[in-house]
């Protein structure tokens, strides 16, 4: 199976993820409310997530539009290093989508969600033998 994005269904999906994201941060920096909300460990996890899915984001945007490593380097101030592991994580992780679906352990059911899941936002998977 080769993953294949629909990107009209994925800036439809982006759209409500950076949506949803807003309406959260939005919450949290309204007054006191974020001392109520998280643990510290819960905290710390969701922000180094963070932190790696937005700077993999914009590494992989800057790669895209020509810039070179020193380029990238410059603008985020993340080493080369780190640069070429985002750029290897996206090559590899196109091959990571079929092997996840076939995770041992996974009920049909919970493939079913996964498929559903991926259609939401804009991944299909389609036989590469045709």
């Amino acid at each position: 199976m080769e993953p294949q994005v629909e990107w009209e269904k994925a800036r439809d999906a982006a759209e409500k993820l950076e949506s949803l994201l807003s309406d959260e941060v939005a919450y949290l920096i309204e007054g006191n409310k974020i001392k109520n909300v998280y643990s510290p460990v819960a905290w710390v996890r969701m922000c180094r997530m963070l932190h790696t899915l937005t700077y993999g984001m914009a590494v992989m945007r800057m790669v895209y539009e020509g810039n070179t490593n020193a380029e990238i380097t410059k603008a985020t101030g993340l080493p080369v290093t780190v640069i070429a592991a985002y750029k290897a994580w996206n090559t590899m992780y196109c091959d990571m989508v079929g092997s996840m679906l076939a995770a041992r352990g996974k009920t049909e059911e919970a493939r079913k969600r996964d498929f559903e899941f991926l259609a939401s936002i804009g991944v299909s998977l389609e036989d590469s033998n045709g």
